[in-house]
């Protein structure tokens, strides 16, 4: 199951070393933010929603969690930087592509009689 964030409660804190005991993490680094300290494994989750929401407009839930990016492309098997591959009507994540797979799929505009016709012609 998923860490949520609401569990990462500091049951103490030491300010001068910026460092707590999480309730779910255990003895971390915490942060300030605001008027409040946190979890700095909260911080990142945080920090990363932000980013997808940001980045692509996907809000990460328990619905649409982001899976770590694998060693290699889902389609081609390159070795490569990652890029992150969403439904753009639905921001569901769909998986990690290298830049060409996922910019291919782009320019079909994700039709995928469009893709058939491709690989009939391919065949052809």
């Amino acid at each position: 199951m998923a860490k949520k964030a609401f569990w990462h409660i500091l049951s103490e804190k030491n300010i001068s070393l910026m460092e707590g005991v999480c309730i779910l993490c255990g003895k971390v680094k915490i942060s300030r933010t605001g008027k409040n300290y946190i979890c700095n494994n909260k911080r990142r989750e945080l920090k990363r929603k932000q980013h997808f929401k940001h980045r692509y407009g996907i809000i990460i839930s328990e619905n649409n969690c982001i899976p770590k990016k694998p060693n290699q492309c889902q389609i081609c098997g390159k070795t490569t930087t990652l890029c992150l591959d969403h439904n753009h009507l639905t921001l569901k994540f769909r998986g990690w592509l290298c830049r060409s797979c996922n910019m291919g799929i782009g320019y079909f505009k994700d039709d995928i009689t469009l893709l058939n016709n491709v690989i009939r012609y391919l065949n052809h």
